[in-house]
């Protein structure tokens, strides 16, 4: 059965914006297999971009076959630095590259890992798409909605809100817990220093007892 991952990709494929999605390197691809699909996303200075799929036609480690299977010479490819691995899409079903705002849906999206399904961990960098990661299939289908409507998933918008809710929730109560702990500390601070300085001051003096006269004291009395 066909899976689907994302996976990340450099800012300067953004180049081929309003192109067709045609053929992608990376060494991973050599772990896929043919009818895989294989979303796409990159970073720019306002965040992750959603740039589109590529459902596998060809998987190869042959720059001849891919330009063969694009109708083309090799030379007239450019693979830069490319890896020896290639996914080609099948040209009847080869998407258009956009560039959707994508921060808010890679937070929501699930991704199988080590036998968990799990949220991808935040802050989301390109690290976190550095290797394919598998999608599950609720995911996959927030990601087709939005490249073929580029309006988010309500699923997504809902679950948005849920999230940022609980984080409010979270900020107050950890804020009333400072208060808290301030006011505890103050109250106890006063209690100390009032108690130090009931330490420290000298208290009421004892009254002073007359002292009994030199006759009364038969030790004192002076040798005549």
């Amino acid at each position: 059965m066909p899976n689907q991952y994302v996976i990340y990709w450099e800012p300067s494929n953004l180049d081929n914006l309003g192109g067709e999605m045609k053929r992608a390197s990376s060494a991973h691809f050599k772990k896929m297999s043919v009818g895989d699909t294989v979303y796409f996303v990159t970073k720019d200075e306002e965040g992750f971009v959603l740039l589109g799929k590529i459902v596998a036609g060809t998987i190869t480690d042959s720059r001849e076959k891919v330009a063969e299977c694009l109708g083309c010479k090799v030379e007239d490819l450019n693979f830069y630095d490319a890896p020896d691995w290639h996914i080609v899409a099948n040209l009847m079903k080869a998407f258009k590259m956009k560039a959707l705002p994508a921060d808010e849906l890679l937070e929501q999206i699930m991704v199988k890992s080590g036998g968990k399904i799990q949220k991808i961990k935040t802050p989301l960098s390109h690290q976190s798409f550095r290797s394919p990661r598998l999608l599950t299939t609720g995911s996959v289908r927030w990601l087709d909605e939005y490249l073929e409507t580029e309006e988010l998933p309500e699923n997504v918008v809902r679950a948005r809100r849920v999230q940022e809710n609980r984080e409010a929730e979270t900020r107050e109560r950890e804020q009333r817990k400072a208060e808290e702990e301030v006011a505890s500390k103050g109250w106890f601070a006063n209690l100390r220093e009032a108690i130090q300085s009931l330490l420290q001051s000298p208290g009421p003096r004892r009254p002073r007892v007359p002292r009994p006269p030199d006759e009364g004291n038969p030790s004192r009395r002076r040798r005549r």
